[in-house]
């Protein structure tokens, strides 16, 4: 029960921070601040290490926080569905 704490913890900081959750994705994405996070990513690192990451500035191109970083098509489907949303 503690880890699934952790986790809603986790998901209220990005949300708090202006990320949104993609559910076909699981991933949660802020267009602004031009940062992707997996479900997987977040589950596996800690708050502290997450609330670093919101911290640094954002890039011209979306930066992606991936256990395993998706193909080049993945993250292309992913920009073009973020950006649609915006």
């Amino acid at each position: 029960m503690q880890k699934s704490a952790q986790i809603s913890d986790k998901i209220a900081l990005l949300k708090k921070n202006g990320y949104e959750y993609l559910f076909d994705r699981d991933i949660f994405f802020n267009n602004e601040k031009r940062k992707c996070f997996s479900l997987e990513f977040i589950e596996d690192n800690s708050i502290d290490y997450i609330e670093s990451i919101l911290r640094e500035p954002g890039s011209k191109e979306i930066t992606f926080y991936f256990n395993y970083p998706p193909s080049d098509t993945v993250r292309s489907e992913i920009v073009k569905q973020i950006e649609s949303l915006a």
